[in-house]
């Protein structure tokens, strides 16, 4: 448990700056492995109407990419050539029927170096209407806010630019999980990051405002671990 506290508090108040080699890198990393004698191979999986499609190196089956979603065989999302996408056990469900028409596909982006991230995808029959990013809920969903509705706690993972007293700006995010599926919370994301921080600075990672490092106690209650 001390090493999972550690973890959490050096994920939640590092910062560093993305980068933009992930792309070349990823693509000759694919390039070695299919010459090295590592072939492609298919990964299916199919929820209520909708199939995901896509491949993986046989040598490194973690992840997949050209990840396709089809419904009545019709390509309703297309992932970019180069995302890559995990799929494990997790504390959320991948799949919410939210009405007749209406589901959510929850997708579990590998995003390295940095930590993974939720890509939202909500369809209306066979039409695409929404796609937003969530990050990765760290532990199951909490009724936070005493409202009757549950709420997955998560946040950015970055890696540098911390000291022991001080932290650059990097919310917690609550996602409600209601009867028209997952979406921000916004009320109680300000609520708890002004309690937090002092402030509410807004829903990014920003390295630029640094702040006073949160109690771990505080922390660990708000990511309900």
């Amino acid at each position: 448990m001390k090493h999972l506290i550690i973890f959490l508090i050096l994920g939640l108040i590092g910062c560093s700056g993305r980068k933009t080699e992930k792309k070349d890198t990823i693509d000759k990393f694919r390039v070695e492995k299919v010459t090295n004698d590592c072939p492609l191979k298919e990964y299916i999986k199919r929820s209520d109407d909708f199939l995901i499609k896509s491949v993986f190196a046989s040598c490194e089956s973690d992840w997949k990419y050209k990840l396709q979603i089809l419904k009545n065989n019709k390509i309703v999302y297309q992932a970019d050539s180069l995302m890559e996408f995990e799929f494990n056990d997790s504390y959320w469900s991948d799949y919410l029927k939210i009405s007749e028409d209406t589901a959510q596909i929850l997708l579990d982006v590998n995003d390295r170096p940095f930590k993974n991230y939720i890509l939202c995808l909500t369809f209306v029959k066979d039409k695409l209407i929404s796609s937003n990013r969530f990050p990765l809920f760290e532990s199951k969903p909490l009724d936070f806010d005493n409202d009757g509705i549950l709420e997955y706690a998560g946040y950015s993972y970055t890696s540098e630019g911390y000291t022991n007293d001080s932290c650059c700006y990097n919310p917690i995010i609550f996602i409600e999980k209601s009867n028209s599926g997952l979406h921000l919370d916004v009320k109680l994301t300000k609520s708890v990051n002004s309690l937090l921080f002092g402030e509410f600075h807004g829903f990014e990672v920003n390295q630029e405002i640094k702040v006073k490092q949160p109690p771990i106690d505080s922390l660990r209650k708000y990511l309900n671990n």
